[in-house]
């Protein structure tokens, strides 16, 4: 789920809930952009307007978000969207989906991300993402910082690195789900 965000006469796409390795990590205006902005360096992200491979209607044009590793690689899609308006009930059906259905990603394993600042003016140049292990990925270069061989371990990981503490009623909702490290 994204966000479209509209500021006087410009709106802007919004996404806080992609994922570290390639999100958008400032609002984006919603135009048609061929050259592309800044990511965390060296990537670099843009948006386009256009037709999207299997679809039925080649003259429907969806917003594709699109991301490179850096300069001398090829912008490859992330995901498209449509700038239609969402009610309440679509926000219901879809949150209900993608928190309980077997198939959606945040059944089946525990998520967390925390975007590193450094540098000149504060800038984003890496994360911190939370699995079934802790990673650090700065540039380039990514490294594992500690493997989960209990849930304990990634509790503790989770309060250390992101200061999110769970209740012990949070902690024994995970025992038993797919998510739980045994």
């Amino acid at each position: 789920m994204i966000n479209i965000v509209t500021i006087g006469d410009s709106r802007y796409l919004v996404d806080v809930g992609f994922g570290s390795n390639s999100c958008p990590v400032q609002p984006v205006k919603l135009i048609h952009d061929t050259t592309g902005f800044e990511n965390v360096d060296p990537a670099s992200a843009r948006l386009v307007w256009k037709s999207i491979a299997g679809s039925e209607n080649q003259f429907q044009k969806l917003w594709v978000y699109q991301h490179r590793i850096g300069s001398d690689k090829e912008f490859e899609d992330q995901y498209c969207f449509t700038d239609t308006e969402f009610r309440p009930n679509d926000f219901q059906v879809m949150n209900w989906y993608t928190s309980s259905h077997p198939k959606a990603l945040f059944t089946r394993m525990v998520v967390c991300n925390k975007m590193i600042t450094g540098g000149d003016n504060d800038k984003i140049v890496g994360a911190l993402l939370l699995q079934t292990a802790l990673k650090r990925r700065v540039g380039k270069e990514s490294e594992q910082i500690l493997e989960f061989k209990s849930e304990e371990d990634r509790v503790k990981a989770l309060k250390e690195h992101f200061d999110i503490e769970l209740s012990v009623a949070e902690q024994d909702a995970i025992k038993g789900t797919h998510t739980q490290i045994l």
